[in-house]
């Protein structure tokens, strides 16, 4: 369980760096 809390996680951490990416990168 923990394991898959972990990957989870970092799921949702590469998910919200990418948006943050796209939006910056549409921005700019």
């Amino acid at each position: 369980r923990a394991a898959t809390c972990l990957v989870a996680a970092l799921w949702v951490g590469a998910a919200v760096i990418t948006a943050l990416t796209l939006m910056g990168v549409i921005r700019d």
